[in-house]
């Protein structure tokens, strides 16, 4: 199937579209980002679409065509988008987290492919009473730019609130590429200046077959425990 035109982050879902109205259904209907067919740039120009397949049958019921109609929902989904936004990193907050993690959970329920990462700022009270809440606000700033540079487009990147943020990384497989990944990023979450010094904890789990994403966040939870008793500044991987 060809998704050229498809955001990334609504491949999975798009193909599963198709899938549906192949199998028993008779009606399936997605809301998906599609790049205009005339964009000169890749990744630019997306609209949201509302995208409603619908099998006609003829007079012995048997399928004969499927009729699909699509519905330009740009603006509709505009204002969904600012309420899943964290206000002050523009990250996801904590409800579209775990809601788009539970989306793609089911639709993996049979396979291994994930990593949640929980990433907790060590001694944040400290650079809030020391230097103010605005340098905290910076910290937390960049951060939310250190996570989105490391990660790709279709990763989930959270602010869950105060001091923690989370990503789930998608259709990961290899354990080794998430140690690499945890290294890089461990690295680069320290921050040593004249005016604050900062480090962060981080806890990782590799998803499971049938994981759900209480057990994902628990288990990244008690990791991210471990990186903090063992000293901080520093992550801990459940594989």
């Amino acid at each position: 199937m060809n998704t050229g035109y498809v955001h990334e982050n609504s491949k999975d879902s798009f193909c599963q579209l198709f899938y549906k109205i192949q199998g028993s259904e008779s009606i399936v209907s997605g809301v998906f980002q599609i790049r205009l067919a005339d964009s000169k740039v890749e990744y630019e120009d997306y609209i949201w679409m509302r995208i409603t397949l619908t099998k006609v049958f003829d007079e012995n019921s048997v399928p004969i065509r499927v009729l699909g109609v699509s519905e330009d929902i740009t603006e509709e989904m505009s204002f969904k988008e600012k309420a899943t936004k964290d206000s002050l990193t523009n990250l996801l907050n904590r409800a579209a987290f775990r809601q788009y993690t539970m989306q793609y959970l089911a639709e993996h329920m049979d396979d291994e492919s994930g990593a949640m990462f929980l990433i907790d700022i060590d001694n944040f009270k400290h650079v809030n009473d020391q230097h103010g809440h605005v340098s905290g606000d910076e910290l937390l700033l960049n951060i939310a730019n250190i996570l989105t540079s490391h990660f790709r487009s279709e990763d989930l990147i959270c602010r869950l609130g105060g001091d923690e943020f989370t990503v789930f990384m998608k259709h990961v497989h290899d354990i080794e590429e998430v140690r690499k990944k945890a290294k890089l990023l461990s690295e680069a979450l320290i921050f040593n200046s004249d005016k604050l010094f900062s480090t962060c904890s981080i806890g990782i789990v590799m998803k499971k077959v049938n994981s759900t994403y209480e057990d994902l966040y628990w288990y990244a939870d008690r990791a991210m425990y471990q990186a903090k008793q063992q000293g901080k500044n520093q992550w801990y991987l459940i594989p």
